[in-house]
């Protein structure tokens, strides 16, 4: 979890940067961070149980490492899509008060 709090927190940084100077800054600072995270899951994958919560977590990761990296090379895009699930978009339902 450190490693991906230490990923959001770069990439936090960068949200008042236009989206050219957005990707070059990922580059320098994000990119290297999430090639040790993935670097460091494909070292402990082989460790971990896949049949359990945390396996299927480092096989889903493992998965869709080609999206998970998307942002690095696109400034528009945000580095997850929280603002669209908690918009309500996604799942309304969710954001009732009666649910």
């Amino acid at each position: 979890l450190q490693r991906i709090a230490q990923i959001y927190q770069a990439d936090n940084g960068l949200s008042d940067l236009s989206a050219e100077e957005r990707v070059k800054k990922r580059q320098t600072l994000v990119k290297p961070l999430v090639e040790d995270f993935f670097t460091w899951l494909k070292e402990f994958h082989s460790r971990i149980p896949s049949r359990t919560k945390t396996g299927n977590g480092f096989d889903y990761c493992l998965k869709q490492e080609p999206y998970l990296r998307y942002f690095l090379n696109d400034g528009e895009v945000p580095i997850d899509n929280n603002a669209a699930l908690y918009s309500g978009y996604f799942y309304p339902h969710l954001l009732s008060k009666s649910a």
